[in-house]
């Protein structure tokens, strides 16, 4: 048995853990297409959640997301007017801020992306009679998508409807070749789930 599945074995024993699935249904307007976003402008808050995290992650994770976030958006065809990390102190870069540069530039609509990384303990297989507890680095991650020409909400997904991603990789029909993931693959799967829910498959 590897380490990190005794580990997921020992923490299936936990209690209080939030699943990386579950959670309320997203808000979306009744004539929201994901199509009708051509020329978005993107805006990405990463933050750290508690606990103490070295200098190399507070400077490597919000990059490799903006990269990860850039090559996907290229795979997937979308125009982006702008895309811009904003720094995790800047609590001023709201709604009004996001929709009043995305006009200036001439997007279409702008999309606020709202990432926390944390440290904890994440459950697995939720769906199964025996789901699994184990320690994780967890992406969680809410996004809210505006109209430019005035304002309306099209799309919001809150923290926890599913856009969580973690930093290991569990097989629930064998548990035993759960795997960590490099954080290059983690960040890469936080932004595909989001640009699949956002932009659609």
């Amino acid at each position: 048995m590897s380490r990190l599945t005794a580990l997921l074995a020992l923490a299936a024993l936990f209690t209080g853990c939030a699943s990386l699935d579950a959670g309320p249904v997203p808000t979306r307007a009744v004539d929201f297409k994901p199509s009708e976003i051509r020329q978005p402008a993107v805006y990405v808050r990463l933050s750290f959640g508690p606990g103490e995290w070295n200098p190399g992650d507070r400077a490597t994770l919000p990059a490799g997301y903006e990269s990860a976030l850039l090559e996907g958006l290229n795979a997937k065809a979308v125009l982006a007017r702008d895309v811009q990390m904003i720094p995790e102190r800047d609590t001023r870069f709201d709604g009004p801020a996001a929709l009043a540069r995305a006009r200036t530039i001439g997007a279409d609509h702008a999309i606020l992306v709202d990432v926390l990384v944390s440290h904890g303990v994440a459950t697995f297989c939720t769906e199964t009679s025996r789901p699994l507890r184990g320690p994780a680095m967890v992406l969680s991650q809410e996004v809210e998508v505006l109209r430019a020409s005035d304002g309306a909400a099209r799309l919001r997904i809150i923290r926890g409807s599913g856009l969580g991603v973690a930093n290991v990789e569990v097989d629930c029909q064998n548990p035993r070749d759960a795997r960590r993931r490099t954080p290059e693959e983690t960040l890469g799967a936080a932004v595909e789930k989001l640009l699949v829910r956002v932009f659609g498959p």
